[in-house]
């Protein structure tokens, strides 16, 4: 008789989309039931804190112990999509989830790594072939055959890329709020509001460029992006909607750039999936990339939750 650690075909699912800001866990079983879910902090080796990976490791467990399963005794079989997990730094993060999840039992080659891009594109495509258009923290457009990346355009990180993304609108906040303070830029709403969402009075004694700077110097990048739905209760105000124009024009121009293909092989290439809070949240953005899309006959098709995509890859790797 097998063991169970032995036998793969009766293994348990554990998903996981794991953002530079959160991180959402769940196990099912064999049959689709859900078994347990969990939130935590997330984790993105470029851009997070040396202990978000051990925040990770702490939501997995938490999951599993809802779940009533000790992975030492029962067969898991884990996917997680991670930002930050593409081809440059991919080798690096594995290794880290790995050993990180070994810890609490989970068997490292029964731990598969990859990025966020494709748990979230697996959500929304059951065929594996076509497009993804992700606009959340960071930034991208991958063409896929078969679940597997075959051309890939930005997700370069807030300092190389990312444009369009909540980091990206929230860093061009935080800009427009210096440049109007300092009187180098116009008078936007949106300087209230950052101010506001910082607790430092317009008024007060103290300088508020210098409040600003003072409150912004210890964020990790990541955090950033929460200033990006500060443009949705400024929406009528010029600066914001430019900041918003100018994300959706970024944000199309990638899907643009990663349907180019020298051979002219476009094949699975009409259907996309549009996954991140800037795309799903902001009415403005989404609004004007499914126009664009539209005009460039490309089918949107609606993906379920990226950790849903997780749990598919999590079945295909058995």
């Amino acid at each position: 008789m097998r063991s169970p650690t032995s036998d793969p075909s009766a293994a348990l699912l554990l998903g996981a989309d794991v953002g530079a800001t959160r991180a959402r866990v769940r196990v099912r079983d064999r049959d689709g039931r859900l078994l347990a879910a969990a939130e935590g902090a997330g984790f993105n080796v470029n851009s997070t804190g040396d202990g978000a990976l051990a925040g990770l490791r702490t939501t997995v467990q938490e999951v599993l112990v809802a779940a009533g399963i000790d992975p030492r005794r029962v067969p898991v079989r884990a996917a997680l999509g991670i930002a930050g997990a593409g081809p440059a730094h991919h080798a690096q993060v594995e290794q880290l989830v790995r050993s990180a999840l070994a810890g609490i039992g989970l068997l490292p080659q029964h731990v598969t790594v990859t990025d966020d891009q494709i748990t979230a594109f697996a959500a929304g495509s059951a065929g594996g072939s076509g497009l993804l258009l992700l606009g959340g923290t960071g930034s991208a457009a991958v063409r896929y055959r078969d679940f597997v990346p075959c051309r890939r355009v930005d997700g370069m990180g807030w300092l190389l890329g990312d444009t369009g993304s909540g980091v990206w609108i929230g860093r061009r906040v935080l800009q427009a709020a210096a440049a109007d303070l300092d009187a180098r830029g116009p008078a936007s709403a949106l300087t209230a509001a950052v101010l506001s969402r910082l607790g430092i009075a317009p008024d007060g004694a103290e300088d508020p460029r210098q409040a600003l700077i003072a409150a912004i110097h210890p964020l990790a990048p990541a955090a950033w992006g929460a200033f990006a739905p500060l443009t949705e209760g400024c929406a009528t105000d010029p600066v914001a909607q430019e900041i918003l124009a100018e994300a959706s024009r970024e944000l199309i121009a990638k899907v643009d750039a990663v349907r180019r293909e020298e051979d002219g092989d476009l094949a699975g290439a009409e259907e996309i999936v549009l996954v991140g809070s800037v795309l799903t949240r902001n009415a403005t953005v989404s609004a004007a990339v499914r126009a664009g899309l539209a005009e460039r006959g490309l089918r949107v098709l609606e993906a379920a939750e990226p950790v849903e995509g997780a749990l598919r890859l999590a079945a295909r790797d058995d």
